[in-house]
């Protein structure tokens, strides 16, 4: 009885491991339908929203999409002596394989079942039939598959309607666009792997650059300190470049290897990232040597039209304000310096475009950046006075609990300023620079929305 007992027990057990593994099957040839019928918050498709989207309606959305797209006017290819204009009846766009590609892209196995689909970004799928005709009309000055990838690689994320040829010039070789090199501070001991990586990134034209995804990411130790002298020194160079600057974030205060408005910050616990864009149209490349405790970083490319410089302007000094503090345990005359003050800044940095002919043709404001001030803190005695009966009076003559130094000799700090507390007992913090309004007004307006941070 027993036995009988125990097969039909493994009877039941086999049928349900069935019914579960075919429900799982199911679910997972519908791209898991019970448990993500849409694609994961953040994941995008050509540079267009498709999070918490269906299949279907993602390719609706894409559609419409590239219809606006179109309206905006036609996608035209500068050559050396003319302009190309490609009709959009030669570009196809594949809007389900590239909804394919994503479903493709967040499936799962089925041991992944209960594990969060990671969003992603992908391109359009798309294609550009180049005719002899539109070959006549580039002639013989281009570089035929280098422009067709670029014409793909531009509206693949619907890019600009007007791009630069890739010249076939065999003379159009690269050179340095932008050079810089910094003292390494002397306690980072950490920058081989970053320089190894460093040496490694290009940037495509009309592609993103991501810090974190292409550096911090794939070093086996990261450190904020060091990660943000090598991103401050990135930031420095492309700042010489053409580049759309799409996210940087400052570090609130000056670092002693750089300054004021030169310099970034990039965190992985605070999702802080370094992200610029390359309209183009060529590749920029990043070099890094170390030598010594100086390292040598910069840009290369073929030459550009234009060449770009970086300029400080505004810059405003913010004075700091000072903190008293009184011990009646000191001797009459006692000044101590606890913390000595530090002016704060408000600066502006602009790029300037210049012609090939030294002509200066733009200027565009980059950052606007506010460093805070650092408060001077004194240690005082109080200011004693001798009345006739020989007794004291003074800020702290008194006894009041406030006054009560703590065992390291200091007034609490934590008490209100010029708060009376006693008979003449009184706290005094004064700010030397009260009729300043930026050293206390919250400055976060003066920072330029999506850019700097």
């Amino acid at each position: 009885m027993g036995r009988v007992k125990r097969k039909k027990g493994l009877y039941v057990l086999l049928i349900g491991i069935f019914i579960f593994s075919f429900g799982f099957y199911e679910v997972g040839s519908n791209h898991f339908a019970y448990a993500a019928t849409t694609f994961p918050k953040g994941s995008s498709i050509g540079g267009i929203d498709v999070g918490e989207k269906t299949e279907d309606e993602a390719v609706s959305l894409l559609l419409s999409a590239i219809e606006r797209w179109k309206n905006e006017g036609d996608f035209i290819v500068q050559a050396a002596n003319d302009s190309v204009v490609i009709p959009y009846k030669n570009i196809k766009f594949d809007v389900k394989a590239s909804v394919k590609e994503m479903t493709n892209q967040i499936d799962k196995p089925w041991y992944a079942f209960f594990t969060k689909s990671e969003p992603q970004q992908l391109p359009l799928t798309v294609s550009v039939d180049v005719t002899d005709e539109l070959l006549d009309k580039f002639g013989n000055s281009i570089d035929v598959k280098k422009t067709v990838q670029l014409i793909e690689n531009t509206i693949s994320y619907l890019g600009q309607h007007k791009i630069t040829a890739v010249s076939s010039n065999q003379n159009d070789a690269e050179v340095a666009i932008a050079e810089t090199s910094w003292e390494i501070p002397s306690d980072y001991l950490f920058m081989d792997e970053l320089l190894e990586e460093l040496n490694t990134i290009s940037i495509p034209a009309n592609s993103s650059f991501s810090y974190l995804e292409s550096i911090a990411d794939k070093v086996s130790y990261y450190s904020e300190a060091e990660g943000n002298f090598v991103v401050s020194m990135l930031y420095a160079l492309l700042l010489q470049t053409n580049v759309e600057f799409v996210e940087r974030h400052s570090q609130g205060i000056i670092p002693s290897y750089s300054e004021p408005g030169i310099e970034a910050k990039v965190s992985k616990n605070e999702k802080k990232d370094f992200i610029v864009y390359n309209p183009g149209p060529n590749e920029i490349r990043v070099t890094a040597e170390q030598t010594g405790n100086v390292l040598k970083m910069g840009l290369r490319s073929k030459k550009p039209e234009n060449t770009y410089r970086y300029s400080i302007e505004n810059s405003l000094d913010v004075n700091y304000r000072t903190i008293n503090r009184y011990n009646k345990n000191l001797q009459p005359g006692h000044r101590q310096v606890l913390q000595p003050g530090q002016k704060g800044k408000r600066v502006e940095v602009y790029r300037i475009t210049v012609s090939s002919t030294g002509e200066k043709i733009d200027k565009e404001l980059i950052s606007k950046d506010f460093y805070l001030p650092t408060p001077e803190i004194l240690l005082l005695a109080p200011a004693v006075e001798e009345t006739g009966n020989g007794t004291e009076t003074g800020e702290n003559a008194g006894t009041g609990e406030a006054s009560t130094p703590t065992e390291d000799g200091t007034v609490p700090t934590d008490q209100t300023p010029n708060t009376t507390t006693g008979p003449g007992n009184t706290m005094n913090a004064t700010d030397s620079n009260d009729a300043n309004p930026a050293a206390t007004t919250d400055d976060s307006i003066y920072e330029q929305p999506n850019v700097v941070k």
